[in-house]
């Protein structure tokens, strides 16, 4: 007998908006419907411990279709700006905390590049036989928007300042989603008043979550 049933919304996709409100100044977003499953959802409790402002809420009975099996559990996901004053801490990842999150490291290191002081990613080195190498390419974002690091075999080191601002930037995706949704995130940071930046096949994006760019933009409207 065929059933329908809600799929819930991908928690890695949100994972960059939760990048992006830690490191904007007035920006709350709430993404409801958002899978957290316990197996997922580690990248948010890693970012809670770095100071973001991460909460969960509980879906009402009415968001969701009458008689629809639960295969997963959801919530909606408030993810709001620092406080004035408030800034990310550094973070050292390293052996069983990173499968949980080994998807997610390409947004985390986006954020640790505002986080005051060093943080560290170690044991990571599945990122080198990803869709792209993830580790060379995530470094080559950040060493072209002006982020203090150093690349490691298995990890990277980012010299976080919480004053930082990217300079304007061109990169190559790579043919790498998180790549190009990571580095959408880092160039939204750039002063608007510069250069844009630029990333190279930045619409592979869409292998994972077709209105990326169109959702980032919506954000920039008073």
């Amino acid at each position: 007998q065929a059933i329908s049933f809600t799929v819930p919304k991908d928690p890695s996709a949100a994972t960059f908006w939760a990048v992006l409100s830690a490191i904007h100044g007035n920006v709350e977003i709430k993404a409801p419907g958002v899978g957290c499953n316990p197996t997922r959802i580690q990248i948010f409790e890693v970012l809670q411990q770095m100071g973001a402002h991460i909460t969960w809420e509980t879906e009402h009975a009415v968001d969701l279709p009458m008689q629809t099996p639960v295969v997963e559990p959801q919530g909606s996901l408030m993810m709001r700006s620092l406080q004035q004053g408030q800034t990310l801490k550094p973070m050292i990842l390293a052996g069983d905390q990173i499968p949980g999150v080994i998807d997610e490291i390409p947004a985390l290191m986006v954020a640790m590049a505002f986080a005051e002081g060093v943080s560290e990613i170690r044991d990571a080195s599945e990122l080198r036989i990803k869709e792209t190498d993830r580790l060379s390419a995530m470094a080559s974002v950040l060493e072209a928007a002006g982020v203090s690091y150093q690349e490691k075999p298995d990890g990277m080191v980012i010299y976080g300042r919480s004053d930082f601002r990217p300079k304007p930037f061109t990169v190559d995706a790579l043919h790498d989603h998180r790549i190009a949704m990571a580095a959408a995130v880092l160039a939204s940071c750039v002063d608007p008043d510069d250069s844009p930046s630029v990333i190279k096949g930045g619409s592979c994006a869409s292998i994972s979550y077709p209105t990326f760019y169109q959702d980032l933009l919506s954000l920039q409207k008073p």
